[in-house]
Formats: C-alpha cells, structure tokens, sequence
C-alpha cells in the first residue's frame, strides 16, 4: 500500500576534523525502520529557514524528530526542530519525538528535563509499563528525560525501574524515548504505534 503523506525526518549534528565542520547525519539504522512506516520520507536539514521551505514545498503529512545530541549541544539544530514543532503545530501536522525529540516536544510545550539514572538508561534495556498495564521491553540510550510532562501530554508509559515517563502524548504529538530504529528488526508495536500517528488516525 502506497501513501501520498511525505515524512519529514531531522537529523544529528556532528563536527568533523579536522577542519571542525558541522555536518549533518542521520544513522543508517533509521533506513529499515522508515521503510516499514512505508511512508515516503525526506531528510531534513539543521537550518531552520531551509527546512521550513522544505516542510511547505513538499506539504509534509508528517514529522519525525529523531534522537542525539542534547538539547543545548547545537543551538542550530535547536533552532531547527522547536520551529519545526511549531510549523507542524499550527499546520496541525503530527509529530512523532523519538528519544531527544520527546524532550524537544516537552520543552516546547512547557515540561522540565533532568538527568535520569545512567546505570538504568544508558545503553540498558528495561522493561516500561503502559497506562493499560501492558508491559514490554525496550532499549535506553538517553541521559535526560521529562521530569515533569506539561498538562498538554497524557503520559503513556513509565519505565518499571524508576517511573521516568517512556511515553505521551498530546495533541497530533507522540514522543518516545526508546529508539525503535536501534532495533535489529523493526518492532511490530513500534511500526503500528508510529504510523498510527503519522497518519493521524490515534
């Protein structure tokens, strides 16, 4: 099944010597996982100006903003991605924040971050518990997470080990903080989560 909706996907930043450039980059993990939206995507840039045009020349259906880099590392993807979100807010675009980008969607809409336990999120895997009781195991790769969700986010999912929200979401917005793109398969629950919002059917 083919869809008209084209994705919209940001991207890390990255210094490159030895000349310190700043390069954009996305991890070829994201390939496989995009491929199972089955959703046509575009790769958007770290400037804010060129991937607003881009967001409007192409009438994205639908945005991803994807992990790395902490929010302050590269003010340019900063920048980026909050005008993004709010492009796609005002479009009532869905958004999907995966890891980072559901820091980015909480900050935009007012919540707090704080470092979370590196012994229980850093590159571990654990088991988040949903609003339904459902339970299931996902990876963990983020130093910061949402303290406090601004009352526009319903949280979906807490991690079993400390309560750090794993998921929520809020008008046209889902964020997540596992990576389902780090997968060595994409992950059924992931695919269907993801292209439910997407295509703005949740």
């Amino acid at each position: 099944m083919k869809h008209a909706r084209v994705i919209g996907i940001t991207q890390r930043m990255t210094v490159n010597p030895p000349h310190n450039e700043l390069r954009d980059c996305l991890a070829t993990d994201w390939y496989p996982f995009l491929r199972a939206l089955d959703m046509p995507w575009i790769v958007l840039p770290n400037d804010a100006q060129s991937a607003l045009y881009l967001a409007e020349y192409f009438a994205l259906g639908g945005l991803i903003l994807s992990g790395g880099d902490d929010i302050g590392v590269f003010p340019r993807r900063d920048e980026t991605e909050f005008a993004l979100l709010a492009w796609a807010t005002r479009e009532a675009i869905p958004v999907v924040g995966v890891c980072r980008g559901f820091q980015v969607i909480s900050t935009q809409s007012g919540g707090q971050l704080a470092e979370v336990d590196s012994a229980v999120h850093r590159g571990k895997r654990h088991t988040i518990r949903f609003a339904d009781g459902t339970r299931r195991e996902v990876n963990s790769y983020h130093t910061l997470a949402p303290s406090a969700l601004p009352p526009s986010l319903v949280p979906l999912a807490h991690c079993t080990v400390d309560g750090c929200p794993e998921a929520a979401s809020g008008k046209n917005l889902l964020g997540i903080l596992w990576h389902p793109e780090r997968e060595p398969e994409p992950d059924p629950e992931d695919v269907l989560m993801i292209t439910t919002y997407l295509s703005g059917s949740q």
